[in-house]
């Protein structure tokens, strides 16, 4: 066996939106690893909207329409380290449904390590990319979940203001993979935990 693969969707049921993580033993690699492969959608990449007889599609295009685009990127220009809720490219929301399938995927790396501090956010970062991995929910009333939303990491102000102008005017598409060490993997099964069992807390609270 070279390596294993597993994939989880997101809730709005986008192929888009499909997490694949792979993992490699220590026979394939120096050091086993798990990394996670995501695909990226600049979601506000119109200038014009298509045209729709659909008012939902008018009513995301005039949400996330050019004019939006502006202050998000001026702020990431004057500050390296601005942060946008969502991430400013692309997230997607891991199913519940998926969790326990995810976290014995991690049981790769984690089999003699465990993590048992609260961990909201896990940051992975590659070249372009820096991708968070948070515990997420829509508001009070909705389960949590497991979130990841992936921005422009911080850069100099030139990178930045090339990456601002890409995000106004560009049309972007690709697929980007972060690794996940052996410490990462175990604050993520520990994230998972916590959202199982507050959300089981939940429902027997209900009943």
């Amino acid at each position: 066996m070279d390596f294993e693969e597993a994939y989880f969707g997101c809730d709005c049921m986008s192929l888009d939106h499909v997490s694949q993580f792979l993992y490699f033993p220590p026979d394939i690699v120096e050091d086993e690893t798990i990394y996670l492969n995501v695909k990226i959608t600049n979601y506000l990449n119109r200038i014009v909207p298509y045209f729709s007889v659909y008012p939902y599609d008018w009513g995301l295009y005039f949400k996330y329409n050019i004019l939006k685009r502006f202050p998000i990127s001026f702020k990431y220009i004057l500050n390296r380290d601005y942060t946008k809720k969502y991430g400013i490219f692309d997230s997607s929301t891991l199913q519940n449904k998926d969790l326990s399938s995810l976290s014995n995927f991690l049981n790769n790396l984690t089999s003699n390590i465990t993590e048992n501090k609260l961990q909201t956010t896990i940051c992975l970062n590659n070249e372009k990319w820096q991708l968070g991995l948070v515990i997420d929910r829509i508001d009070k009333d909705f389960p949590y979940e497991l979130h990841w939303e992936i921005q422009f990491i911080p850069r100099n102000l030139f990178g930045r203001i090339k990456y601002a102008l890409k995000y106004i005017f560009g049309k972007y598409r690709d697929e980007q993979c972060f690794e996940i060490n052996i410490k990462d993997a175990a604050k993520l099964k520990g994230m998972i935990e916590v959202i199982q069992r507050t959300n089981d807390e939940r429902t027997k609270s209900k009943n």
